[in-house]
């Protein structure tokens, strides 16, 4: 008489098939890959369960090996997305700091006395002059991993560009009511970052 095999193992086994290839489907989606961690970790623990039980029954144990591997394969490309993710936030956030926006917002209250045709006080432009010059000299740093293809540096240098726009507008309404000594502390700086200037411009 035959004897009859054994199905431990085999329900879970199945369980952790089904979840492993929702992962691997999930894994391979842009950005949202991560989230193939939780099924991916789920399907790997039932298949080890599984395993387990197929061994001390000595059951098949075909179906649980593949639910292992399509479970791993699947986790694998999730925490590949996550390093991914990971780097991408790093990035951003040291192409985000590197406009501070407290100096931003710094500029631009400094740039509030040369609005209403009005002189501007030494001590004012001296003020602008300061923030003005740590303002092109990051953004410049900015413009420059853009230009290196660096998509995060990029994509934060549009408000940067946008504001370079705004001042030099302001700038140039401004400049019949400066001092000839402003006027000429404005035409150092302009000077001294002609280059970056001109590739903030482009």
């Amino acid at each position: 008489m035959e004897e009859k095999k054994s199905n431990a193992g085999q329900g879970l086994g199945i369980a952790g098939l089904v979840l492993g290839i929702i992962a691997l489907i999930i894994s391979f989606i842009p950005c949202l890959g991560i989230w193939a961690l939780v099924p991916g970790i789920v399907a790997i623990v039932l298949s080890f369960i599984a395993l387990s039980q197929a061994n001390k029954a000595n059951a098949s144990k075909g179906l649980i090996i593949a639910a292992l591997i399509v479970s791993i394969l699947a986790t694998i490309i999730a925490g590949v997305w996550g390093y991914v993710i990971k780097k991408s936030y790093s990035s951003v956030k040291s192409a985000v700091e590197m406009m501070d926006t407290k100096s931003m917002e710094e500029l631009s209250n400094s740039l509030k006395p040369f609005e209403g045709g009005q002189a501007v006080s030494d001590a004012d432009f001296d003020k602008f002059i300061t923030n003005y010059e740590k303002f092109i000299s990051d953004a410049a740093k900015l413009k420059e991993k853009a230009k290196n293809n660096d998509l995060t540096a990029a994509a934060a240098f549009i408000p940067v560009g946008l504001k370079f726009a705004e001042i030099a507008m302001k700038l140039e309404s401004a400049r019949p009511n400066l001092t000839p000594d402003q006027v000429k502390k404005l035409d150092d700086l302009n000077n001294k970052f002609s280059k970056e200037m001109e590739d903030l411009k482009k």
